[in-house]
């Protein structure tokens, strides 16, 4: 009886484009359009960081898949420049290659900084950190 009730489960390649869209500034609208076709909303929702509710994927899984969409990557990484609020999460990179993503304070402190080797790596631990979700090992 249940099973009339249950909405279907969102395919990992939903889930990743869903969770990219998430960790971005504007990514509430475009969120809530991945979310229609499954029979979801946002709009009971307080925050985008509960659409983890719905992601099933590993950080290796999301890693996978960001290395395969370069794109993507160099889209968030841009948008991640954009903080109209704090705290909030960033990527930055240095003058030899190095990926750094951590938190911005409300005192404008970075903080919980990893560093790592490349764009793929630095943006998926990016969108988990952004949603509160177990972050990627960083490199050392």
């Amino acid at each position: 009886m249940l099973e009339f009730f249950r909405r279907p489960k969102i395919p990992l390649p939903v889930q990743f484009k869903l969770a990219c869209e998430a960790a971005t500034v504007f990514g509430y609208h475009k969120v809530e359009k991945i979310l229609q076709p499954y029979g979801y909303s946002l709009k009971r929702m307080r925050r985008v960081e509960n659409v983890r509710k719905f992601l099933t994927f590993t950080p290796n899984q999301l890693l996978e898949y960001l290395v395969k969409h370069p794109k993507t990557c160099q889209r968030l990484f841009d948008d991640c420049g954009d903080k109209r609020y704090s705290p909030s999460t960033f990527i930055t990179m240095n003058k030899k290659g190095k990926y750094f993503v951590g938190m911005l304070g409300w005192d404008v402190v970075e903080r919980d900084v990893e560093t790592f080797d490349t764009l793929a790596e630095a943006v998926t631990d990016y969108v988990l950190f952004s949603l509160k979700m177990k972050r990627l090992k960083a490199s050392t």
